[in-house]
């Protein structure tokens, strides 16, 4: 059992040899956002919304907003305020911007109900819009 402790100790430290926290982003702060294919190139754009769990709001300069955690950000010393307009960015607040939730739907009731009628058996579709048809063999069969 002392020999497994050892084995994680030795591990962790090994791991945490080259780990390290990446500084925090404010908001205003131009950063590169890394692309999901590896061989697009990095976008530029401003980051407007702190997120919880190391997410951030960036909006590129084509006006995209994404959504990328902290390892996914470079801070670029760049000065490129025009990516966003100033009016775009939200007043810099110590609270993160957080998602409200979405309000509750109310849901309304039917004023006359109408009662489902037997259609046509032969040909109905599906989700997509594809016809389906019964089989040939059971024409002959009836309920």
């Amino acid at each position: 059992m002392d020999c497994i402790t050892d084995a994680k100790a030795k591990q962790a430290a090994n791991y945490n040899k080259s780990a390290h926290n990446l500084p925090d982003l404010q908001v205003g702060d131009v950063a590169t956002v890394q692309p999901v294919k590896r061989n697009d190139t990095w976008k530029k754009g401003v980051v407007t919304g702190i997120l919880p769990y190391q997410s951030y709001e960036v909006q590129s300069a084509g006006g995209t907003t994404h959504r990328p955690n902290r390892r996914h950000l470079r801070k670029t010393a760049s000065s490129d305020k025009d990516l966003v307009s100033p009016v775009a960015l939200p007043s810099q607040s110590p609270i993160p911007n957080v998602i409200a939730p979405a309000p509750p739907v109310l849901e309304t009731a039917a004023t006359s109900p109408v009662p489902a009628t037997p259609s046509d058996t032969t040909s109905t579709t599906t989700r997509s819009g594809r016809p389906t048809r019964r089989p040939a063999y059971l024409n002959d069969y009836t309920c």
